[in-house]
């Protein structure tokens, strides 16, 4: 989901959670951390094939237990400090 734009990206996004919201099982397997926030209940993380941390996603994702895990949530890309520039 990472190489669609912006709107794609939030279309998707939607009609996966709403289908998960609908009773639908899913297994996402994917890089972008940002998507799966919003996306997944549960979240594994996974580090050279082992299972590194697991649990509800906004506690695996919002208080990382496993130094890899905070690796990775920091490498999140950000917005943060930009700035307008008036056209």
């Amino acid at each position: 989901m990472s190489a669609l734009d912006a709107s794609s990206r939030s279309e998707v996004v939607d009609t996966l959670r709403a289908t998960a919201d609908a009773g639908t099982g899913m297994l996402l397997i994917s890089h972008d951390l940002s998507s799966l926030g919003s996306i997944a209940d549960r979240v594994l993380v996974l580090n050279d094939g082992t299972i590194v941390e697991s649990g509800p996603a906004a506690e695996v994702l919002g208080a990382p237990q496993h130094p890899y895990t905070r690796k990775l949530i920091a490498a999140i890309p950000t917005i943060s400090g930009a700035t307008a520039t008036p056209l």
